[in-house]
């Protein structure tokens, strides 16, 4: 055991842990790592935020917001079809639907659904799973309101995306008409490069 020797005799410095390095004075000292104490709170963001508190999303940016929009058609013969496009958000919930005169209202994700969908019959369901079609209301009375309970979720599906939602309007009143619609929508989603 004498030749052994014995740590007690030796200065602390002479050792380190595994995770330090070989001896105390070559392993990593405490004034080496820094600390966020010694740095500003807005130099760091979590990973849900982006890459530094300044360029990260910012509560204001996380409001849902609430619109309601209203396009009227040009005036359309009885049992005529129309193309109306509101712009509002990129993607929706749609809440209610008013409608000024009886008519059929469509709405899609995208103008070339809406195009491809145009001569389908009333109470016919689209063909394809993929028919882009979000809503379709009918209505009979003038000044109708459709409320959707739940809310239906559209978006818009052109490439590149944008605000747009494409509706199609048929009037049913008996007479030409131009008819007005407005949407109540939900936004989901920010862009900001809209």
């Amino acid at each position: 055991p004498s030749d052994l020797g014995s740590a007690a005799f030796t200065e602390s410095t002479d050792y380190a842990t595994a995770a330090q390095g070989e001896l105390a004075d070559t392993a990593v000292q405490p004034e080496d790592l820094g600390s966020a104490a010694f740095t500003e709170s807005t130099d760091y963001a979590t990973a849900a935020q982006g890459e530094l508190a300044d360029t990260a999303v910012q509560p204001p940016d996380l409001v849902t917001e609430r619109g309601s929009f209203l396009e009227t058609t040009s005036t359309l013969a009885d049992q005529a079809s129309g193309y109306l496009e509101i712009e509002a958000f990129s993607s929706y919930a749609l809440i209610e639907m008013l409608i000024s005169h009886p008519c059929r209202v469509r709405i899609y994700s995208d103008s070339a659904s809406r195009s491809a969908d145009l001569a389908r019959p009333i109470l016919s369901g689209p063909i394809a799973y993929d028919s882009g079609l979000i809503a379709e209301v009918v209505s009979e009375t003038n000044n109708y309101r459709q409320i959707f309970t739940p809310t239906v979720t559209g978006s818009n599906l052109e490439s590149p995306f944008s605000k747009t939602v494409y509706l199609t309007v048929t009037n049913l009143s008996g007479s030409s008409q131009a008819i007005s619609i407005t949407l109540t929508l939900l936004r989901l989603e920010r862009n900001p490069v809209l």
